[in-house]
């Protein structure tokens, strides 16, 4: 990672000058500190205690409702506050319809929130509010319990500006994701206690400008944008008005799987960079035994087909086109040829 501090020129203005960070991507060498990377991983669940007053743990009855209950502080104005119980899930994240259950905070700073989906899950409470970014309380909930005397405290946050280009072309259509480092969360499957905080995107005719409430304490930062590689980081809110990240293309497989010769449609395929955060993709080939895959960091990967591994390494913005053989369990990868 190479950062860069820029600081416009000081201009005849009462407002101060917007600190801009500069982020540049480069190949990691070094082991994403994530969870596992296997298609059913999960973070680890951490068993750190709640903090005094903080929560009455309810028991709860296995395969029953369970309720959350409680007030929030440091909110000024409370309109539009929402309280969420999130189940922790295979992906969660990913599947927020069914995941994620609201409930508005009343007028009087209480909320109550009955959960009666994925009972066998784990629960998460979270604060969310109109110019603050996601409170997360620190303690899991596990399956069955419930609980009461919540006590969320509002996180005070600030809005941050994130910009991204590739090939020194600015990206019109940028991602980022937070990940806060949650104390609670620390597990053997989970080092750093990474927990899902907020995905947003550049609305359609943007100029390519984001801005994001982000925490004052260090957060994980997943950037991508259309053709480049996505880009994982740790940022403070503190150190920048603006985020700017110089990212890499991406690399792109085609892979076609095949058995004496044929192909073979339906098959399982994964594939991971240990280096890459969130690298695992995972599907089915199709009917010509063809899977593809884009959005890539380069490096060496991980293929995996019906319970054969392979590994293989794609530069920086090149399309490999494979074929792997699941009779011998040989993968044959060459760059795509240009179109003259």
């Amino acid at each position: 990672m190479l950062l860069r501090l820029v600081l416009p020129a000081m201009a005849q203005s009462t407002q101060p000058a917007e600190v801009t960070k500069v982020i540049t991507a480069i190949e990691s060498t070094t082991p994403w500190n994530g969870w596992a990377k296997d298609s059913r991983s999960r973070p680890g669940w951490g068993n750190t205690p709640p903090e005094p007053g903080s929560v009455t743990i309810i028991p709860g009855e296995v395969k029953q409702p369970r309720t959350f209950s409680g007030r929030v502080e440091g909110l000024a104005d409370l309109k539009g506050a929402e309280v969420g119980v999130v189940s922790l899930a295979y992906i969660y994240w990913i599947r927020q319809k069914e995941t994620f259950h609201w409930s508005p905070v009343t007028a009087d700073g209480t909320f109550s929130v009955t959960e009666d989906k994925l009972l066998d899950e784990n629960k998460s409470i979270v604060l969310r509010a109109p110019g603050r970014p996601l409170t997360i309380f620190s303690y899991i909930f596990k399956a069955p319990e419930g609980g009461k005397d919540i006590v969320l405290k509002a996180d005070p946050g600030k809005a941050v500006r994130f910009t991204a280009e590739i090939n020194g072309k600015p990206l019109s259509s940028l991602g980022v994701e937070l990940f806060a480092l949650n104390k609670g969360w620390i597990h053997d499957n989970n080092p750093a206690g990474y927990h899902w905080q907020s995905r947003q995107w550049t609305p359609e005719k943007s100029d390519g400008s984001l801005t994001v409430y982000m925490p004052l304490r260090p957060i994980g930062v997943y950037v991508n944008g259309q053709g480049a590689a996505a880009e994982w980081q740790i940022l403070d809110a503190r150190d920048a008005d603006h985020f700017h990240f110089i990212l890499l293309p991406a690399a792109q497989l085609k892979l076609t799987v095949v058995k004496d010769g044929a192909p073979v449609a339906k098959a399982d395929v994964q594939t991971g960079n240990e280096n890459a955060a969130f690298s695992l993709r995972s599907g089915k080939t199709d009917d010509a035994g063809k899977w593809q895959v884009g959005g890539m960091a380069a490096g060496t990967w991980w293929l995996r087909v019906n319970k054969k591994t392979v590994e293989f390494d794609i530069p920086t913005g090149q399309t490999g086109v494979a074929t792997f053989d699941v009779g011998t369990g040989q993968l044959d990868i060459q760059p795509e040829k240009a179109v003259d």
